[in-house]
């Protein structure tokens, strides 16, 4: 991971992410607060890829969706190296789900 985004336990964004988008890292990243976890948002690995956050304790990449298609999320992921589990998130009904993309 690149050395100028090594920022712990902040919540990193743009002004390109929509607010949806921006409130769902949020929701994800007080969550693992909660639990204790250590996590980096948008971290940006040395070979390519940008996570939306990176679970430090269960080395975890957490993609927060909105509507992106299951071709396009493949093609983000594929980026990422070896050795991180690839999960995704969405709003679905008011609640946030996660599920596996890459084991």
């Amino acid at each position: 991971m690149r050395v100028s985004n090594r920022v712990r336990d902040a919540i990193r964004f743009s002004s390109n992410e929509t607010l949806h988008h921006l409130l769902l890292k949020t929701h994800i990243c007080h969550q693992l607060a909660r639990e204790d976890k250590s996590f980096i948002t948008e971290a940006i690995f040395e070979k390519g890829g940008r996570a939306d956050i990176l679970v430090l304790d269960d080395h975890v990449v957490i993609e927060c969706l909105e509507t992106e298609t299951e071709p396009q999320v493949a093609i983000k992921t594929s980026t990422y190296p070896p050795g991180f589990s690839i999960e995704f998130a969405r709003f679905v009904n008011g609640e946030v789900k996660r599920g596996i993309v890459r084991p």
